[in-house]
C-alpha cells in the first residue's frame, strides 16, 4: 500500500514538472493551456487529494494542528512565490522561469513522494465505491452540499478583491497591499485554527469560521459595495484572511470523525470529487455575475450580484453544517467538543 501511495505521488510530481517544462518550450496558447493548465492541475490534484486525507490518521489527537501546520507551510510557500516570481520573470524571462519552476518542483516533490506514508492499518477498511444511494443519508447529503457550496466561495475575495478595491477608489498598489494583507493574516491563522479545532472540536471550528465568513460578507462586504466604504472592505479582507484556510484545515478531520475508519476513504473520496467541482466552477460563475463595464467606470455596486451570491452560498453552507451537528448529536449524544 505504501508503494502505491508513493508511486501515485511520484506520478503527480512528473505531471507537474512535465507540464511546466513543456509549457516553457511551447510556442502556442493551446500548448500552454494543455501543459501548464491540465498537466500541472492534474499533478497538483493527485498530490493534494492523496496526501491530505492520510494526514489526520497519523495525528488522531492533534489532527487539526497537523493539518494547520501543512496549511501554514503552503501559505508560506505561496507568499514566497509571490515575491520570487516577479523577480524571476523580470530578470530571466518567462521560459527560463518556467524551467526553473519545473526543476525546483521535481526535486522538492520527489522528496515528498519518497517520504509519503500509506493510510494506517485498521481491522476493517471498506473499499466499496460510493453510489447515488449514499445521498439517501441526510448526513452525507448535507456534507456533499458543504463540499460543493463552500469551495464555490473560497477564492472569490482573493480573485476579485483587487478589482473591487480599485472600484472603491484605491490605487493599484494599495489594492495589491490589501490582497497581500489577506494572504498574510492567513498564515498564522491556519496554525491557530488547527490548534483551536483540537480543543473545541473540528465541527465547531468549521461552523464558527463559516458563520464569520457569512457575516463578513453580508455585513461588511455588501455594506462596503453600497456605501463605497474602504474601511468596511478592509474589515472584510481581514475576516476572510483569518478564516479562509479553516475549511481545508479541518474538513478531513470532520469527515473522519463522522464516517469512522471503515468508511472514511470511500465517502471522503466521493466528497472530494464534489469539492473539486466546486473549485473548478467557482471563478467562471463568479465572473459572470460581475456587471460588465469599462474599467474606469467600475463601481462597488457593480459587484452586488457577486456579493449576494457569495453570501447566499455561505448561508446555505452554514445551515448544512448546523444540520450535520444536529444529526451527529442525535446519533452519538450531545458533546460540546465535537
Amino acid at each position: 500500500m505504501g508503494m502505491h501511495v508513493r508511486m501515485l505521488c511520484f506520478a503527480g510530481t512528473v505531471c507537474i514538472a512535465l507540464g511546466l517544462a513543456t509549457a516553457a518550450a511551447g510556442h502556442s496558447l493551446w500548448v500552454l493551456f494543455s501543459c501548464q493548465g491540465i498537466l500541472v492541475g492534474l499533478g497538483s490534484g493527485i498530490l493534494l487529494y492523496i496526501l491530505s486525507p492520510i494526514l489526520p490518521e497519523y495525528f488522531p489527537r492533534r489532527s487539526g494542528l497537523a493539518q494547520g501546520t501543512m496549511g501554514t507551510a503552503a501559505a508560506l510557500g505561496g507568499m514566497a512565490f509571490t515575491f520570487a516570481l516577479p523577480s524571476l520573470l523580470e530578470n530571466v524571462g518567462t521560459r527560463a522561469t518556467l524551467g526553473i519552476l519545473a526543476a525546483f518542483s521535481f526535486v522538492i516533490l520527489s522528496v515528498a513522494s519518497a517520504l509519503a506514508l500509506p493510510p494506517r492499518k485498521f481491522e476493517r477498511r471498506s473499499s466499496e465505491t460510493v453510489g447515488w444511494r449514499a445521498f439517501k443519508s441526510p448526513l452525507f447529503t448535507s456534507l456533499a452540499l458543504v463540499n460543493l457550496v463552500h469551495p464555490l466561495t473560497l477564492a472569490i475575495p482573493m480573485a476579485f478583491g483587487p478589482e473591487f478595491a480599485e472600484s472603491l477608489g484605491l490605487g493599484v498598489k494599495r489594492a495589491a497591499f490589501l490582497l497581500a494583507m489577506n494572504s498574510g493574516v492567513g498564515i498564522p491563522s491556519r496554525l491557530g485554527a488547527g490548534a483551536l479545532a483540537d480543543k473545541i472540536g473540528h465541527q465547531n471550528t468549521l461552523m464558527i469560521a463559516t458563520g464569520i465568513y457569512a457575516f463578513a460578507t453580508w455585513a461588511l462586504w455588501l455594506s462596503s459595495a453600497l456605501t463605497n466604504s474602504v474601511g468596511l472592505y478592509i474589515g472584510m479582507s481581514v475576516c476572510h484572511g483569518l478564516i479562509s484556510g479553516v475549511f481545508n484545515t479541518v474538513m478531513n478531520s470532520v469527515q473522519k470523525e463522522l464516517f469512522g475508519d471503515e468508511m472514511y476513504y470511500p465517502k471522503n473520496g466521493a466528497l472530494t470529487s464534489i469539492k473539486g467541482v466546486g473549485y473548478v466552477c467557482s471563478l467562471p460563475i463568479a465572473g459572470a455575475l460581475v456587471t460588465k463595464v469599462a474599467d474606469e467606470y467600475v463601481r462597488g455596486k457593480d459587484f452586488l450580484r457577486l456579493i449576494v451570491y457569495t453570501g447566499v452560498l455561505l448561508t446555505i453552507s452554514f445551515a448544512c453544517l448546523l444540520n450535520v451537528r444536529r444529526i451527529d448529536a442525535k446519533k452519538v449524544g450531545w458533546k460540546w467538543a465535537r
